[in-house]
């Protein structure tokens, strides 16, 4: 995960964003949408309509197949690709 300055990430209900990364564990991974992604606008409430999110979690539900996670410029609040 980068060390990403806290203007660069986008949730208007934690702040800042690293109050709710996880301790790390064999079983804790801590995923910032926006990394790797500078065109991605998602936050707090946008999360749930993310493609990139949804990728990131089919991803872990399945290990062994592993997707591409897209980078779509995507909006802030809806988390749909625009």
């Amino acid at each position: 995960m980068q060390n990403r300055p806290e203007k660069f990430l986008y949730d208007e209900l934690v702040v800042p964003y690293s109050a709710a990364l996880q301790p790390g564990g064999d079983n804790v991974h801590n995923i910032l949408v926006q990394d790797g992604c500078d065109v991605d606008y998602t936050e707090h409430a946008g999360i749930a309509g993310s493609r990139r999110a949804a990728y990131f979690v089919l991803n872990a539900l399945d290990p062994e197949n592993p997707q591409p996670v897209p980078c779509d410029r995507a909006a802030p609040l809806s988390g749909s690709t625009f």
